[in-house]
């Protein structure tokens, strides 16, 4: 259920780690896909259970909001599985905020058929978020389509075909047109091959399952049937749940494997107090689940009253009595590229240092209670210190021109010749040979201190060759120092510059800039620079 639009991160926050996105790294999510058991989960053979969150903006977000909803709220909350709305439908009915401009599929109306976005500003977003999933050691269940027109959802079906959900809403269901339109979808969704991971999505253990449709309200037990068995046909290792709302004969469907519900008591008819969700709605929802023998996940839970705490406490603890198979609230924020949390103004969200923040013990010890039987995440061994390191963000920032004077060269992104990955940073205009490129890496020195850092470019010539190093510029109580590579010649391919060294820090860094140095060595040349695959890790 989604409440109120919130704006979203445009760029990357300085200062939260964030991983190169086309480096291959380990996969820390479990390779076994998760399985039902009765009425519980598997993975390997040991039960699952979810504790975690619902993102509703990530699919059309930047990597820096995935990097910070996964590795710093989802981390902080102890959480292992994140629902995402893994879609939108361009066109004039979503009335989420979208600045990116992102979205899955669209209508042509040239052609008069729909097409699908698998580009930067579409699916390669999704790509990343499994990417990045997989690496955090998050599963994450997968939203197909929404009923309500936050971000294009059944509506824009409608508007697509001539329809107007006022008077034709329940077409979407009946009418073998928006059948086949969301088959399609389906098809193309689950047959996708992640540009990161090489992995199609039906083939990947990160996702944990699918969601048909969130929260329909005039579906068929003949659709939700009909729709199931054609995904599993698809996709014959991930489980599937219809998406809230499982009005009896709907989630006993063959083909829907867990049952699914959404708890807002405020938002029942009659208006229920918060006792309701341990006193009636859990028990009743379980009882029913355990009928048909399936799993049961509050898949989102919320109340917009005080005392939050309190009342999810009883609430996960009611759950944990009763067997339930996991929890999953509405809704997490990270925050944006400001560093600050966009609050919702109906005080549904939990952040880790912002909105209802005193709610985050109660989820931390809920989700700490069942490791015995999940694991947390395993940290990572290095953690990347760059934003945008890789240069996939369709951002130049936070990078900067390293430059004598300003309007002494132009920094900006190609797609040719790149390292690795799909963009590469590309100086021109330089007069001097000086000009280069830097980032301003201070809150990374600051957070973490002294030690051994390793330093990290891929660098080339568009013309002749030049000796070039990677440097870090250190200022603290002790003055300033700086932490250089080695001499490399570089000319017309990439050629690595590398170092592994001692940083010492004295008191506060007050600057620290990693940078392209074109003067240590003496580089004169004025041919354009391309530079890609940049890091700064500490061992």
């Amino acid at each position: 259920m989604k409440k109120i639009p919130q704006l979203l991160g445009l760029l990357l926050a300085i200062g939260i780690p964030a991983c190169q996105s086309h480096k291959a790294a380990p996969l820390l999510v479990a390779p076994q896909f998760v399985k039902v058991a009765s009425t519980h989960f598997e993975v390997g053979g040991k039960p699952y259970y979810l504790a975690g969150c619902n993102y509703h903006y990530l699919q059309v977000g930047t990597h820096g909001d995935v990097d910070r909803a996964l590795g710093v709220e989802m981390a902080g909350m102890h959480l292992n599985t994140a629902r995402i709305f893994a879609f939108w439908e361009d066109g004039p009915i979503a009335t989420e905020p979208n600045p990116n401009h992102m979205y899955y599929q669209y209508w042509d109306p040239v052609s008069g058929t729909r097409k699908f976005n698998d580009g930067d500003t579409g699916f390669k977003q999704l790509d990343y978020l499994i990417y990045k999933a997989g690496q955090s050691g998050i599963r994450l269940l997968l939203v197909l389509g929404d009923d309500h027109a936050y971000h294009g959802g059944v509506l824009q079906y409608l508007d697509w075909l001539g329809y107007s959900d006022a008077t034709d809403h329940e077409l979407f269901f009946t009418d073998p047109r928006f059948r086949a339109l969301y088959k399609g979808w389906i098809e193309h969704v689950v047959n996708r091959t992640n540009s990161f991971t090489g992995v199609q999505y039906k083939n990947d253990p990160t996702i944990f399952g699918w969601d048909l449709i969130n929260e329909p309200t005039q579906l068929t037990a003949e659709w939700t049937a009909d729709i199931a068995t054609y995904l599993h046909g698809l996709d014959t290792n991930h489980v599937v749940a219809l998406g809230g709302y499982n009005l009896g004969i709907t989630g006993a469907q063959p083909g829907i494997d867990f049952i699914v519900n959404h708890c807002y008591p405020e938002y029942e008819c009659p208006v229920q107090p918060a006792s309701w969700g341990q006193d009636a709605w859990l028990p009743n929802q379980i009882a029913w689940a355990n009928s048909v023998n399936k799993p049961f996940v509050v898949e989102e839970f919320g109340t917009t009253a005080n005392g939050k705490d309190v009342i999810y406490d009883a609430w996960l603890r009611k759950l944990e009595s009763l067997k339930g198979a996991g929890w999953l609230f509405w809704d997490s924020h990270a925050k944006n590229d400001a560093g600050v949390y966009e609050n919702d103004s109906e005080n549904f969200a939990i952040e880790l240092t912002g909105q209802n923040s005193y709610v985050v013990p109660v989820l931390k010890a809920a989700a700490d209670r069942i490791k015995v039987t999940v694991p947390a995440p395993p940290e990572p061994p290095t953690q990347e210190l760059l934003l945008n390191a890789g240069f996939e963000d369709i951002t130049t920032e936070p990078w900067a021109m390293l430059q004598d004077t300003p309007n002494d060269g132009t920094l900006s992104l190609i797609t040719s010749p790149v390292h690795g990955g799909t963009r590469a940073a590309w100086i021109t205009g330089r007069t001097k040979g000086t000009e280069s490129i830097q980032q301003d890496v201070t809150l990374a020195l600051n957070s973490k201190g002294s030690g051994t850092y390793t330093l990290q470019a891929w660098t080339r010539l568009g013309s002749g060759t030049d000796n070039y190093a990677i440097t870090l510029k250190v200022t603290d109580a002790a003055g300033t120092s700086y932490y250089s590579s080695d001499s490399f010649s570089v000319g017309g391919s990439y050629v690595e510059l590398s170092k592994t060294l001692p940083v010492v820090i004295t008191g506060t860094v007050t600057e620290a800039i990693l940078f392209i140095d074109p003067w240590t060595y003496g580089a004169v040349s004025t041919a354009d620079l391309y530079v890609d695959d940049f890091s700064l890790q500490k061992k």
